[in-house]
């Protein structure tokens, strides 16, 4: 990563804070993306991230997760409870649906979520401080 905001002059738009999302205080930020993270996590490690990004994240800040989600009766799309299934094997986690996130997210404290498709079985569910 920091060598594609080298290569790309964002210095001045973006830092890098190497650490342990699970040890490390996490920076200033106004925004704390996790891409395909919470999928590797049981819920319970889930909240303690989504907790941690809620204490860190200035009053408006804002938290986007990027995961492929099931259905809210969570037996589909097919291809999402697939790689579902095939997580038993090396994580600890499963893909989630959008209505867990969603209520995840309000336990911390988020306000105005929301949950917009993107590309493939991708979603964001966004969420405000």
């Amino acid at each position: 990563a920091q060598d594609f905001i080298n290569k790309n002059s964002l210095e001045h738009r973006a830092k890098m804070y190497p650490g342990d999302i699970w040890d490390s205080p996490f920076p200033d930020a106004d925004i704390h993306f996790y891409s395909q993270i919470f999928h590797d996590w049981p819920l319970e490690k889930c909240e303690f991230l989504a907790q941690k990004s809620y204490q860190s994240l200035p009053q408006g800040g804002q938290i986007i997760l990027h995961e492929k989600l099931l259905n809210d009766n969570k037996d589909g799309p097919f291809a999402v409870t697939a790689a579902s299934i095939a997580m038993l094997l090396w994580t600890e986690g499963k893909q989630y649906s959008g209505k867990e996130l969603k209520e995840l997210l309000k336990r911390v404290g988020f306000k105005n979520i929301t949950i917009q498709s993107g590309f493939g079985y991708f979603s964001v569910v966004c969420g405000e401080k």
